[in-house]
């Protein structure tokens, strides 16, 4: 049981700090300079590292991997206006990934299921969210990003 809480744990850590990096990454304020290895770090993001103890410092690519926004590459798929990006791992297999998603207006999917745990996260706009076996549009949850 322990090991399970263990994993558990250390997958919710990789989720939070994916997050996090997202988040950081893609704030419509930050400088483009931010986005690439220069080692400057917003203020906002000091203030969260200053709680945890942890010291600003630059990455070492061959010790941390990490994508800019300009290296992520987005795909689309035929008659379809959705577009994925890969950001960690391989949601092919089994284990911690992290994708983006950019769906369009009134652009709906029909009721499926997952094997796996899913966490969503909207960084702009609303996404509307049903569950169940019916497809009911009048039956949803609208999520936005968090203010």
């Amino acid at each position: 049981m322990t090991g399970k809480l263990a994993t558990l744990s250390a997958r919710r850590l990789a989720l939070a700090l994916g997050i996090m990096a997202l988040i950081f990454s893609s704030a419509p304020s930050a400088p483009k300079r931010l986005h690439q290895s220069s080692g400057l770090i917003r203020a906002q993001m000091q203030s969260l590292l200053s709680l945890y103890g942890a010291d600003a410092v630059t990455l070492d690519r061959n010790a941390r991997d990490y994508k800019s926004l300009e290296e992520i590459k987005w795909q689309g798929r035929p008659g379809s206006v959705n577009q994925t990006a890969t950001v960690f791992g391989d949601p092919t297999k089994a284990g911690m990934y992290v994708t983006l998603l950019k769906r369009g207006p009134d652009d709906w999917s029909e009721p499926h299921t997952h094997p796996n745990d899913r966490y969503i996260t909207v960084l702009s706009g609303t996404m509307l969210i049903g569950t169940g076996s019916n497809f009911d549009k009048k039956n949803v949850v609208a999520m936005g990003p968090a203010a």
